[in-house]
């Protein structure tokens, strides 16, 4: 069973991210010299052709870096946020025992909602103890 927080965790992510592409995008789409927009003009092109064939192939020739960049730092957000995820259930846990004094079923519920999130130090979709995932070949 996935964590409940990793869909906001998925839209939060690509808001933040896609504001950054899109304006990087721009700016290559902008840095692109007005003289090749009057060429492709004065050839003929329409608007279509022109943002297919002239600006789009320079434009994000322009961004590539940048792109890369912002991808590079989405991986890392994603992974500092899986972090905070587990000291945030932390956190929770120990507020309900403080509030209540129910110590035992308090951790025994985050322990079980750490647990059903793929909580073990090794990600949601990593392979169990003892279960086999690749066949074994004979030597």
């Amino acid at each position: 069973m996935a964590d409940a927080g990793v869909p906001l965790l998925d839209v939060g992510l690509g808001v933040f991210t896609s504001a950054f592409l899109v304006e990087e995008i721009a700016s290559g789409l902008r840095a692109v010299s007005h003289g090749q927009r009057e060429a492709a003009l004065s050839q003929g092109f329409t608007p279509w052709q022109e943002l297919r064939f002239i600006l789009l192939p320079q434009g994000l020739a322009n961004a590539w870096q940048p792109i890369v960049g912002q991808y590079l730092n989405l991986m890392k957000l994603s992974s500092l946020a899986s972090g905070i995820g587990f000291a945030e259930l932390t956190y929770q846990v120990r507020q309900i025992e403080s509030y209540n004094a129910h110590a035992p079923e308090a951790f025994a519920v985050g322990t079980a909602l750490y647990r059903a999130g793929g909580g073990d130090g090794r990600g949601a979709n990593a392979s169990r103890p003892g279960k086999k995932t690749a066949t074994e070949r004979p030597t």
